[in-house]
């Protein structure tokens, strides 16, 4: 902002949203000061610079102290010997008298310390820019002179539900701030949705290839199957595991695209080739899982990361490519089957499984 008092007024505004916990601004060293606090002040440095200003051995004389300490002795303690009476008298008040100096020593030195901090904080004159530390300065004023404030979330920014909320509140008051968690919260928007187009992308390229391969469109969409339910298997599972997509996990959306068609591709070839007494045969069945598992296990190293964006994205992919597998192994079969026979191929069989 441009000045303390706008500093002020946005410090005030911030701090009455629910998803803030405080703000930090260097207004908060120049405070407003009312004319009776202002005299109050006033008072109080006068009396404290009128004390500084007297000699220090006026404030606590070594001979009132002297005073009072023989007054405070027990004359029942005292020797009945003259003689003894009076060397013992002298090395006492000798004694009392050292250590009252050094105590009147230290006392004064604390109380002038404390006194002189008090005479400063008292000061009725405002604090002036210039009388601030420059690592305070550096901090919170640029060079141009506009002052830095700063605003604290209430929630956890990571969790994107908060973070929608601080930031959507934030903005409401100025629409200009910045900072890690506006900049985290529109680049992983921006992360989300690009991840999103490149699924929708590597959807239709696949499309685009089976249907230059099977030469249908009913084929192609019948070997896409396994990977439509096996994503939606994968979906309900990552929410029963409270394992949520984010923007480290959902770029293996066109992986698992591009991975998980391999499986449902084979086993329509395998249909194809038979006619319409379909059964999957062992060959197929076995490089089927024999693949998938493989792939599987090269991607399960990631779950042991010690980085938790590797580990997420180890989670998803492994598990979407165990629900396609499981998809392609058990549902598509059974959805050829339940096919009516008439539209089962049994006059031309599949030119891939001329060598079979």
């Amino acid at each position: 902002v441009d000045n303390l008092q706008t500093a002020r007024r946005r410090e005030e505004a911030f701090e009455r949203l629910d998803s803030v916990a405080r703000t930090e601004s260097i207004a908060r060293l120049f405070p407003v000061v009312g004319e009776e606090k202002r005299a109050l002040l006033q008072r109080i440095h006068g009396q404290l610079a009128s004390l500084l200003d007297a000699p220090a051995t006026k404030l606590l004389p070594l001979e009132s102290l002297m005073g009072l300490m023989q007054q405070m002795q027990s004359s029942s303690s005292q020797p009945n010997v003259p003689v003894v009476k009076s060397a013992v008298d002298g090395v006492r008040q000798e004694m009392v008298r050292r250590r009252l100096q050094l105590f009147r020593e230290n006392f004064l030195a604390d109380l002038l310390r404390q006194a002189e901090w008090i005479a400063a904080m008292s000061n009725p004159e405002p604090l002036r820019m210039a009388e601030l530390p420059a690592e305070i300065r550096d901090r919170f004023v640029t060079d141009s002179g506009r002052f830095l404030v700063r605003v604290y979330s209430r929630g956890d920014i990571w969790d994107m539900e908060a973070l929608q909320r601080f930031v959507a509140d934030v903005e409401s008051i100025d629409g200009r701030i910045t900072g890690h968690p506006i900049q985290t919260y529109y680049a992983s928007r921006q992360m989300q949705q690009s991840y999103l187009h490149s699924a929708i992308y590597a959807l239709f390229a696949v499309m685009i290839v089976l249907v230059v391969d099977f030469r249908s469109i009913g084929y192609s969409l019948l070997a896409m199957m396994p990977l439509a339910l096996g994503i939606w298997l994968q979906i309900g599972i990552m929410g029963l595991l409270d394992i949520p997509f984010n923007a480290a996990n959902m770029i293996v959306l066109p992986l698992i695209l591009g991975i998980g068609i391999d499986s449902g591709v084979h086993i329509v070839h395998d249909y194809r080739s038979q006619g319409s007494k379909f059964r999957l045969t062992n060959s197929v069945a076995g490089a089927i899982v024999i693949c998938s598992s493989t792939t599987m296990t090269g991607f399960c190293s990631m779950i042991f990361a010690n980085h938790l964006g590797l580990r997420s994205l180890g989670q998803v992919l492994v598990l979407g490519l165990f629900c396609v597998l499981i998809s392609s192994m058990l549902f598509l079969p059974a959805l050829i089957l339940a096919r009516p026979v008439r539209d089962r191929v049994s006059q031309v069989p599949d030119a891939n499984a001329s060598g079979r």
